[in-house]
């Protein structure tokens, strides 16, 4: 039971990840440049 607990727990986070990375690569792409400014 316990591990398919911790497998369903596992999926969520990288279903998680793949939608907050592009998020977060987008938002590098817009602080970048104002630092440079």
């Amino acid at each position: 039971m316990f591990a398919i607990i911790s497998t369903l727990n596992n999926t969520k986070f990288l279903f998680l990840k793949r939608l907050v990375s592009p998020y977060l690569l987008v938002s590098l792409d817009f602080t970048l440049p104002l630092k440079f400014l």
